[in-house]
């Protein structure tokens, strides 16, 4: 008995478990999933979008032009959608990191453009190449694909070609006894850069 109780007396006393703190686990999973918040971020404003423009098309159908509604869609379900372009985006875009697919930059820049572009009220054409028939529709996988010049709307691409022709147009500076001399400073270099690259890609 004695023996017994010296036994039970050294005991390792039972330890409580604590529940997992609700925050440290959702900042686990965050860290186990790098593209969770990017991804998520990406997937609840175009569902956002998509809900806004099919309800554009539901109560303005004459905005539709003369265009039929593509098979594809369904206006009332906008997150199929929303989710066919997230997942498109992802693939087109995801760059390898540690032997794992994350979505990077590129994944943030083009998320950024496809969102300020669809949700372009004025964008008429571009919502009609989503939403119609013809050979102008665009699926997920093409959408994403597109260039910001067939992603802008007419008024963007106009201001976008007024801003190039202008800065091709003041970049040369005169140069007493020579050719002139291309502008290298500050904005308007980076702007006739950019153009240029835009040009050669094409």
């Amino acid at each position: 008995m004695r023996g017994s109780h010296a036994l039970r007396h050294w005991q390792t006393p039972a330890v409580k478990r604590k529940r997992p703190d609700a925050a440290a686990s959702k900042s686990n999973h965050v860290a186990a999933d790098p593209n969770l918040k990017s991804r998520g971020f990406a997937r609840q404003n175009l569902l956002d979008i998509f809900k806004a423009m099919f309800e554009w098309a539901k109560t303005k159908p004459a905005e539709l032009g003369n265009g039929d509604l593509h098979e594809s869609i369904d206006l009332d379900d906008p997150d199929k959608l929303a989710m066919a372009v997230e997942e498109a985006l992802f693939d087109s875009t995801a760059t390898a990191k540690n032997g794992t697919l994350v979505a990077g930059d590129q994944y943030k820049a083009k998320c950024r453009s496809l969102i300020f572009n669809l949700k372009d009220q004025t964008n008429v054409r571009l919502r009609r190449r989503v939403l119609t028939k013809g050979s102008l529709h665009v699926d997920a996988t093409a959408l994403v694909r597109l260039s910001p010049e067939d992603l802008a709307s007419e008024v963007v691409r106009a201001q976008a070609d007024r801003v190039h022709r202008e800065s091709l147009k003041n970049a040369f500076v005169p140069r007493a006894g020579g050719p002139p001399r291309l502008c290298r400073h500050g904005r308007l270099w980076r702007q006739v850069q950019e153009a240029a690259q835009g040009r050669s890609r094409d």
